[in-house]
């Protein structure tokens, strides 16, 4: 595929690609800087679409012309895993997953998994802060549970790379080998937590990010030494020891949904418009400002060729069709997982409501039954109060005026007497 610059990097040269992986080339930037370009179908799209960006994550971008799909990827590691590997003692190991697992737990929040990284594509830059590069020419590694991918896919590949940098081969081994040496660590607990993180059955495996954090803080009893013996071994390599980024990460979009960012922004690349034979939610989405509004590019004008023929249309290669199966299939289990979980909640609102309801019928007949107790204790209480005791008659009036009227009598009586006839004179 002959291609002009890409974003001021230009192609130089081809890197190595295993029988069956995807195309690459080396781009070289004017000021310094290295990348590498990834070359594939339709399905090249929709696998760098979903993956997060800025903060340990690259920032791709990508593109296509009437040759194909390309993803550009800054190289901008001064070191990889396997270039540390034989001098990292094992809380080397501890710190690095540990670093990983908190890189995952904002992809992991949004139900949303990764499952692109791999010991060759994880190293650090020139200040030693984790970078994570996309592994998007090779095969994606299965689920030895034989799942969809999930959440349980990134903490099974982080599990894989502990054992890597313990001086194990990739991918990891089906169970913890005996001879594994800790030294530093409490052997035991170490143990436990990678056969947790190897588990065969993802539902049995310790998943999401954030659980399997916890546990790895567990084991090391929240310590510093992991840290501080990889700050060591990054000195010695001649790098910085922030370990940490402080950018903001830009989410997978979601199925049917905007770009999801934690909690910053990061403007996706501004790149070639789709040709119009390619479905809507595959064209690239811009964004105004410090805001994500999808949008659609309008459809550019077919390019006139020579001989006044359009463009030729793309035909999807069996490996993207493969891919987008096993991503649509992953998205249909989700699905299906969610229409259940949803129903199981209804029918527990539901059994919450109609025991309301008898609670509700019981608390109304227990008040009626109470007031019918109080109505019967009233009856009685009127049937047993004695009758009133009838008024005395005003009898003390009737007595005093009884008395005048003797009286009135008597003086009555006294005024008819006769008066009384004198003594007759002694002769």
């Amino acid at each position: 595929m002959a291609m002009g610059p890409i974003s001021g990097f230009h192609v130089v040269g081809e890197l190595p690609s295993a029988e069956g992986e995807r195309l690459r080339r080396s781009a070289r930037h004017p000021d310094g800087r290295a990348a590498q370009v990834v070359l594939g179908g339709p399905g090249l799209i929709r696998e760098v679409t979903r993956l997060p960006r800025g903060g340990p994550w690259a920032q791709s971008e990508w593109g296509q012309t009437t040759e194909g799909v390309w993803v550009l990827i800054p190289e901008d590691r001064e070191i990889a895993l396997p270039s540390l590997r034989n001098n990292a003692p094992p809380l080397v190991a501890f710190a690095i997953a540990l670093l990983l697992l908190e890189a995952l737990s904002p992809i992991h929040d949004q139900n949303g998994w990764h499952g692109r990284f791999e010991p060759s594509s994880i190293g650090f830059d020139r200040r030693g802060r984790l970078r994570i590069l996309p592994n998007l020419h090779g095969a994606r590694l299965e689920d030895p549970g034989g799942d969809a991918p999930s959440e349980a896919l990134d903490t099974w590949l982080v599990g894989g790379i502990m054992l890597y940098l313990l001086g194990n081969d990739w991918p990891a081994p089906p169970s913890v080998p005996r001879d594994l040496s800790l030294e530093g660590m409490d052997d035991s607990r170490g143990r436990l937590l990678l056969s947790g993180l190897l588990r065969s059955r993802p539902r049995f495996r310790l998943s999401p990010a954030s659980a399997a954090r916890q546990g790895l803080m567990a084991v090391t009893q929240g310590r510093s030494e992991p840290e501080e013996a990889l700050r060591e071994l990054l000195d010695l390599a001649g790098l910085g020891q922030e370990l940490r980024h402080t950018a903001e990460v830009e989410l997978p979009p979601r199925a049917g949904m905007g770009l999801h960012r934690a909690p910053g922004v990061f403007p996706p690349p501004m790149t070639e418009v789709l040709s119009p034979e390619e479905p809507e939610h595959l064209r690239p989405m811009r964004v105004r400002h410090a805001i994500a509004i999808p949008d659609i590019l309008p459809e550019p004008p077919p390019a006139a060729s020579g001989n006044g023929a359009s463009p030729p249309i793309l035909e999807p290669d069996p490996e993207d069709i493969a891919e987008l199966d096993d991503y649509e299939y992953a998205a249909e289990i989700e699905d299906e997982h969610s229409d259940v979980v949803q129903a199981e909640e209804e029918s527990k609102e539901e059994e919450e409501d109609a025991g309301a309801a008898v609670a509700d019928e019981a608390i109304v007949e227990d008040e009626v039954e109470d007031e019918g107790e109080h109505e019967d204790e009233h009856e009685n209480e009127d049937e047993k109060e004695p009758a009133p005791d009838p008024e005395p008659e005003p009898v003390a009036e009737h007595e005093n005026e009884n008395e005048d009227e003797n009286e009135d009598e008597d003086e009555h009586e006294d005024e008819h007497e006769p008066a009384p006839e004198p003594d007759p004179e002694p002769v």
